[in-house]
């Protein structure tokens, strides 16, 4: 199967015992509106790299998990920030190039230094 199996969206989503693993490490952070999760942020700390797991947001809000996602790597003195980007995403694109973030050359991936 190979590389042709991989889908770029659902093969990055975390497994149960992650996402478990995620929660007790506080690098999940949620949107709630009216006690319904309405967004989550997963973004797990590896070395001095915060990685930006999974973002979803289905209230627009997604800026607010995004800048909550950098006010926690500020406040734990993580030096870089690296994320997936489908190449297709220009929206995405231009918001992260805004922020000061630059592509590493690879296809569908961008990071920012903070």
């Amino acid at each position: 199967m190979g590389w042709k199996g991989f889908n770029p969206y659902t093969d990055w989503l975390p497994t149960y015992e992650e996402l478990k693993k995620f929660i007790e490490n506080k690098s999940v952070i949620i949107n709630k509106q009216n006690d319904k999760i309405t967004g989550v942020n997963i973004c797990p700390v590896i070395g001095a790299t915060m990685n930006l797991r999974l973002i979803i947001d289905l209230n627009g809000e997604g800026i607010n998990l995004m800048n909550a996602m950098f006010e926690m790597a500020r406040k734990n003195e993580i030096k870089r920030c690296l994320w997936w980007v489908n190449a297709q995403n220009t929206r995405a694109i231009c918001f992260y190039r805004k922020l000061g973030a630059i592509s590493d050359g690879l296809k569908d991936y961008t990071f920012i230094k903070l």
